[in-house]
């Protein structure tokens, strides 16, 4: 181990436990990006996405939405697909539909 490394363990240790688990699944994100790097033509289309969402937000064009606010709306779309399905009639046990309702349930 060198000392740079020593030195960055030892800052790592200073933070948060929640800062260090964002931390230690970055460098493990790392790891594995450079085992399985992107092929350019990939990686260049995630830059121009990047880029065209930098450029909405501080164009004003989109409002960015922190994530506790993005995951209740998610949930909240999600509910309201699943609640039709809640309230209609289930089939009976003995039908082809049956049989494929209870399988996907």
């Amino acid at each position: 181990m060198t000392h740079t490394l020593a030195e960055y363990l030892e800052a790592g240790y200073c933070l948060a436990p929640q800062e260090r688990l964002e931390a230690a699944r970055m460098l493990r994100l790392s790891v594995h990006q450079d085992q399985t790097a992107m092929p350019d033509d990939i990686e260049a289309e995630w830059d121009a996405v990047i880029t065209r969402r930098v450029d909405e937000i501080l164009g004003g064009t989109v409002q960015a939405v922190d994530g506790a606010e993005s995951f209740a709306r998610i949930h909240a779309r999600l509910d309201a697909l699943d609640r039709p399905r809640r309230n209609s009639p289930q089939p009976q046990s003995g039908t082809r539909a049956g049989s494929v309702a209870s399988a996907v349930s």
